[in-house]
Order: structure tokens, then C-alpha cells, then sequence
């Protein structure tokens, strides 16, 4: 593509289908071209012009790999976009929350069923309202937006 990328010519290649410039290993292109933005989600920044390096989500949108790293430093695991998890979290975390729950009940005016929204699997459910977290009944992610 032209594009000189940091880290050696050989750590990346040119997507034919997507248009980018994707590291060499573990590239999932979009369904289509059309799918994906050209800017990064997280600094605006021109993915097609930039010379930083792109990793394409999950969800198939794009950031920056430096944009992708600070988010994970801060502890946003949610891709910007769409609020899909971009990366799975240890069980440990999960069962972790579970506990904590379990561990902290709710004075009795607190204890109502909400509808909750899951951001992974897009289900919808109702359950027990907590200050901690919502846990979605279909896949068990906490990453859930009460509706």
C-alpha cells in the first residue's frame, strides 16, 4: 500500500479485502469493507494514513494497537463503539463478582428485578437489580447496560 509502518515491513501486511495494513498473524477481516471506519475510535485518527499499527476487534471494529494497550492499562475492556468486551476475562474475575454479590445483600426496598440490555451476546433479560452488577441470563457476562 505504500504506507511505511514502525516496527519493520515484515511485522505487517496489506489486507487486500479490508485495505489496511494488519499485523501478520490472527488478521479476521470484516464481511465487508464498507464495515469498517477510517478513523480510530479511540484518538479520531486516520487509520488508513496513520503508521501506527491497527488491531481489529472482535466486533470487527478498528483501533489503534497503542490506543487498544492504553485502554486495557485503564481498565476499559469494552470496545468504544459498540461496548463489546474486547477481550475475555479470566473466570477468576467473574466468580470474583459473584462473590462479591453474593457478599453484599441490599436493604429490602433494593430488591427488584431490572431489565437488562447484554453488550456481548445482545440478549435481553430481567434480573435481581444489584449496585455491583447485573449478570446477563444467557451468557453470564457482567457486561450488561440496565434498560
Amino acid at each position: 500500500c505504500g504506507l511505511c509502518r514502525k516496527g519493520g515491513r515484515g511485522n505487517f501486511t496489506h489486507c487486500a479485502s479490508c485495505g489496511y495494513c494488519v499485523t501478520s498473524s490472527g488478521h479476521v477481516c470484516p464481511a465487508s469493507a464498507s464495515d469498517v471506519d477510517n478513523n480510530c475510535a479511540v484518538c479520531l485518527e486516520n487509520l488508513h494514513t496513520s503508521t501506527h499499527p491497527v488491531v481489529f476487534l472482535r466486533c470487527h471494529h478498528l483501533i489503534h494497537q497503542d490506543c487498544f494497550r492504553s485502554m486495557l492499562r485503564a481498565g476499559r475492556v469494552q470496545c468504544p463503539m459498540c461496548k463489546k468486551a474486547m477481550i475475555d476475562l479470566p473466570p477468576q474475575v467473574t466468580h470474583q463478582l459473584d462473590r462479591e454479590i453474593e457478599l453484599t445483600p441490599l436493604p429490602p426496598e433494593l430488591r427488584f428485578n431490572v431489565p437488562v440490555l447484554c453488550n456481548d451476546c445482545l440478549g435481553r433479560c430481567e434480573v435481581p437489580f444489584h449496585i455491583l452488577g447485573h449478570k446477563c441470563a444467557h451468557c453470564g457476562s457482567y457486561n450488561t447496560t440496565q434498560l
